[in-house]
C-alpha cells in the first residue's frame, strides 16, 4: 500500500511463499515508482506449532482416601500442566500422581512420583508444575549440583535462558535443591507469562545437565 493507514483489508496481496532457512522470502510486484514513490509492505505469517513432546501421567495412589472431588481436581491440574510441558518442549518423562496424607504440602523426585498431601491449597497448577520440575531433574539429580557455583547457575543454555527474559544482567540462582526466578516456588509467581517462562527455563536447565533434548 502506498498509504500506511489504509485499512488491511484494502492493501493488494502481491506474494505468497515460504520462507527459507535463512528467515527470507523472495516476492515480485510491479509497482510504478514514479506514481508511487513511497511504498509499505505487510507480512503475513503462519507460525506452525512446537512439535509435541512426550511427557506423560496417570493417577497413583492413595486417591481413594483424599476429600471429595480431590482427584476430580488434580485430573485436572494435571491434563493442563502435561499439556503445557507438551506444547512447549519435549519431555520425555510419565508422572505419577499420589495422595499421601503424611505430605505437608507436596513433593515430587526424580523417578516421576509426586506426591500431594491434604492441604488442598496446594492442589493447583502452580505447585504441580513446580513438582514436575522436581520430576525433570531440578534438585534431584546430582547433576543439578555440577552446575551451580557459589548458588548461581552456571550451565550455558540456562544463563542464555535467563538473560532472554530478563536480561543481559540476569542470572538463575538455586539453595540447591530450587531455582529462582521462574522456578514457580511460591503462589505469588503464578501466572501464564511465568509459567510457559518456568517451561522453557526447565527445558534449559536439562540440557545443562545433559538430560533432555
Amino acid at each position: 500500500s502506498s498509504d500506511l493507514s489504509r485499512p488491511v483489508s484494502q492493501w493488494t496481496p502481491v506474494g505468497l511463499g515460504t520462507f527459507n532457512a535463512n528467515g527470507a522470502y523472495d516476492f515480485n510486484t510491479q509497482v510504478d515508482v514514479v506514481a508511487n514513490p513511497r511504498m509499505f509492505y505487510r507480512v503475513s505469517g503462519e507460525i506452525p506449532p512446537p512439535p509435541a513432546g512426550a511427557m506423560t501421567y496417570s493417577m497413583g495412589w492413595g486417591w481413594e482416601n483424599a476429600p471429595a472431588g480431590a482427584r476430580d481436581n488434580m485430573v485436572y491440574v494435571m491434563n493442563g500442566v502435561v499439556a503445557m510441558f507438551n506444547r512447549y518442549g519435549t519431555f520425555a518423562k510419565h508422572l505419577r500422581v499420589n495422595y499421601s496424607p503424611g505430605v505437608q504440602t507436596a513433593q515430587a523426585g526424580y523417578g516421576g512420583d509426586m506426591d500431594f498431601g491434604p492441604k488442598l491449597e496446594y492442589h493447583n497448577f502452580r505447585t504441580a508444575l513446580h513438582e514436575a520440575g522436581h520430576a525433570l531433574g531440578v534438585g534431584t539429580t546430582w547433576q543439578w549440583g555440577a552446575q551451580l557455583s557459589n548458588g548461581v547457575w552456571q550451565g550455558a543454555a540456562g544463563r542464555a535462558q535467563i538473560k532472554a527474559f530478563d536480561g543481559a544482567g540476569a542470572e538463575a540462582y538455586s539453595d540447591g535443591t530450587h531455582y529462582w526466578p521462574y522456578g514457580m516456588n511460591y503462589n505469588n509467581e503464578a501466572g501464564t507469562v511465568n509459567f510457559y517462562r518456568a517451561v522453557q527455563m526447565i527445558a534449559a536447565l536439562r540440557r545443562d545437565m545433559g538430560i533432555g533434548p
